[in-house]
């Protein structure tokens, strides 16, 4: 298959690539309601979908005022890899996506290295991506465009040449604040109020070889 090297894919891994949103939320709800921690599924959504681990105990202390455990991280992290080899699953119609399109792709995400590198292998989806990025390796996590940034830079890419698919507000701020094209994924029953301006939303990842030249042709236009 022949390269088209002049835009570069950059996905998200969590509610992107992998359906492992649920999965997260339940693991970590869990181990922080061991600790005392008055939080339910509405919280972990509303504060925690699209930030990193780092930036979920950062919020948690933060809020209540106290520290989470020595062992939480560790706890947590063994919780979520069990659950990641026995439940985690694709996201529909993503592998189909990923074989049709001939751009260069890597994954920026706010996870863990060693967590986005088990989720592309339990989800065999690990052959399509040569480059893995983590928040861990900036400074500052999503909405900040530092993860994007150094995807883009390690990639030799300029920003406006990247376009970001994402599934989350913190990630979509990250794109923007970036200088990237950015495609939402999100579910037909998901609220698409609020959005800013430039976000394209889909639904369906059947749609996205379809999707990516339109995106470029318009910024072309532009």
């Amino acid at each position: 298959m022949k390269k088209n090297n002049k835009t570069l894919l950059i996905f998200d891994c969590d509610g992107v690539l992998v359906d492992s949103e649920p999965l997260a939320n339940r693991t970590i709800i869990q181990c922080l309601k061991k600790e005392g921690f008055d939080v339910d599924e509405a919280y972990a959504y509303k504060h925690f979908h699209g930030i990193s681990t780092r930036d979920c105990i950062a919020h948690m202390e933060l809020t209540f005022k106290r520290r989470v455990s020595d062992n939480f991280v560790e706890t947590l992290s063994l919780l979520t890899n069990e659950e990641i080899r026995n439940t985690l699953q694709p996201i529909p119609h993503i592998k189909e996506a990923l074989a049709t399109l001939s751009y260069p792709k890597c994954v920026a995400s706010g996870s863990e290295p060693e967590k986005i590198l088990l989720s592309l292998e339990v989800t065999r989806l690990k052959k399509y991506f040569t480059h893995i990025y983590s928040s861990l390796q900036v400074q500052r996590g999503k909405p900040f465009p530092d993860v994007f940034l150094h995807a883009a830079k390690e990639m030799n890419f300029t920003p406006d040449q990247c376009i970001v698919i994402e599934d989350s507000n913190p990630g979509v701020q990250a794109s923007l604040s970036a200088g990237m094209k950015v495609l939402l994924y999100r579910s037909a029953l998901e609220d698409k109020s609020n959005l800013p301006e430039g976000v394209t939303v889909f639904t369906d990842m059947a749609h996205l070889p379809t999707l990516i030249p339109q995106i470029i042709q318009n910024s072309h236009l532009q």
